[in-house]
């Protein structure tokens, strides 16, 4: 997987689709300064890690491997966070590596790995709030000494914020963990104070990071009218039906897997692990026997159930894969540990159980991966997407080698009916569709018009305003070189 993903960073494998154009689009013609603001063609992105995507693609002209790369490397440094967190969360586990296989297994992780958005970095956040909450959990100093691990860990908490509109929402849990676990655990008087301030900076850190996130970022996607009106049938609504409801928390357990069939097992196994998990957190909680990992666990169980809350006050859409797949970490976190629970629990048949169920689990997983990978260049359209996108290509290179006007029809724009405004979502014209093409330099002087079809060509030298005799027209699939007047 991640060596398909590193092809199709560096050779031009996956043609750009809607949402991308939008926001090459505004990497290309926007100012850094400018990206602070609105983007153009209802785009919100985290302004932080849009300008380093703006500062590494521009370094190499917006070339296609530059605007594919970004999210790969997130990718890479999710994979590589949680390989990490696997055998410190989960030590002993026979389970703990499903903790990773679950997250880079997941349909999600795998299509968004090398696109030019912003849901791979959502999902490392995530996997960044438990790496945060594991390393309070091991603080070992009772405060007399602030070393360099600590103050990076609470800069972690201080600038993580503004790289994620979700990791809020999956850091949300910890500012209850943390404290409940400095009152359930007996400390001297004299100690109370240095420990509690050791313990609680960090999440001091965290929520003045997440404030001036509100302030510079998150209230610009919250007052934005389009973006709420194009996702407000994900929303609760006084209207929505009780089964369409339901349906979409299902779909909030179910999308951990992939396909019917296996996305009936993973929420069944969602489920019922979260609930045994949140069960024996209580119970412990209780009876103050908490341990490092069942504050974990404790965590995990949290997150899904904040988030159902925050659907229910209409503010979170549910039922679309990519705006749940933070927590995928966390139902990682829960599956593993339930599994292995089952299977040092005494009852023989239990154990069997779950020895068979991590089988399976693990098999559906592995061909997650393959069939995810396989339908990413064997969708219906891919083959004339990629055409029209190679044409397009070089017909723009010729126009520049040749310096005369390219005109292009909307079929540039394929499968997409660029005409058409989906609901209240708007998207570039033909033209600047084209400009969206690595291949087209920002600076470059040629210019691009967008007509309806090849049949409207008449007086294209007075609409280009160009002195040039001749232009190269197409409609994606072929280009052809035409005297104009």
């Amino acid at each position: 997987m991640l060596a398909w993903g590193l092809m199709a960073a560096f050779f031009e494998l996956r043609p750009f689709w809607r949402d991308e154009w939008c926001l090459i689009y505004n990497l290309k013609f926007k100012s850094a300064n400018q990206l602070w603001g609105q983007l153009d063609f209802t785009q919100q992105f985290p302004r932080i890690y849009l300008q380093l995507i703006k500062w590494f693609s521009a370094l190499f002209n917006y070339s296609y491997f530059s605007l594919r790369l970004p999210s790969y490397m997130v990718g890479i440094a999710t994979v590589t966070l949680a390989y990490s967190l696997k055998d410190r969360v989960l030590k002993d586990n026979a389970f703990n590596s499903l903790f990773v296989l679950i997250i880079a297994a997941n349909p999600m992780f795998i299509d968004y790995l090398n696109q030019v958005k912003h849901y791979e970095m959502e999902l490392l956040m995530s996997v960044v709030a438990i790496y945060q909450l594991h390393s309070l959990l091991h603080l070992k100093s009772d405060g007399s000494k602030y070393n360099l691990r600590y103050v990076l860990l609470c800069t972690s908490f201080l600038l993580a914020p503004f790289f994620s509109y979700t990791y809020p929402i999956a850091v949300s849990p910890i500012y209850v963990i943390i404290p409940l676990r400095l009152l359930l655990t007996p400390r001297s008087n004299t100690d109370k104070s240095k420990t509690y301030l050791y313990q609680l900076a960090p999440l001091a850190s965290s929520l003045l990071g997440c404030l001036i996130f509100y302030l510079v970022d998150v209230r610009q996607l919250l007052n934005d009218r389009n973006m709420y009106g194009f996702w407000s049938g994900f929303l609760v609504t006084d209207t929505t039906p009780m089964s369409t409801i339901l349906h979409r928390i299902w779909s909030f357990f179910a999308k951990i897997g992939a396909g019917f069939v296996f996305e009936i097992i993973f929420s069944a196994l969602a489920i019922t692990a979260l609930l045994f998990a949140l069960t024996e957190t209580i119970i412990r909680i209780k009876k103050r026997n908490m341990n490092n990992l069942q504050w974990m666990v404790a965590y995990a169980s949290a997150l899904p159930i904040l988030v159902i809350i925050i659907y229910f006050g209409g503010l979170i859409p549910l039922g679309e894969a990519k705006f749940s797949a933070f927590v995928i970490p966390a139902f990682s976190l829960l599956l593993s540990y339930s599994l292995n629970q089952a299977l040092l629990a005494h009852k023989n048949r239990l154990r069997k159980s779950a020895g068979i169920i991590g089988i399976i689990i693990t098999l559906a997983l592995a061909g997650n991966i393959i069939t995810a990978c396989l339908q990413i260049i064997t969708y219906d359209q891919y083959k004339n997407q990629l055409s029209i996108y190679c044409a397009t290509k070089k017909a723009i290179m010729r126009a520049k080698e040749q310096h005369i006007p390219l005109v292009v029809t909307n079929n540039i724009g394929y499968p997409d009916d660029i005409t058409v405004k989906i609901n209240f979502l708007s998207m570039p014209s033909a033209a600047g569709i084209a400009k969206t093409f690595p291949a087209y330099d920002r600076n470059d002087t040629i210019k691009i018009l967008g007509i309806q079809n090849l049949n409207d060509t008449l007086n294209l030298k007075q609409r280009l305003q160009t002195n040039s005799a001749t232009a190269i027209l197409g409609d994606g699939k072929s280009f052809k070189t035409i005297s104009i007047r």
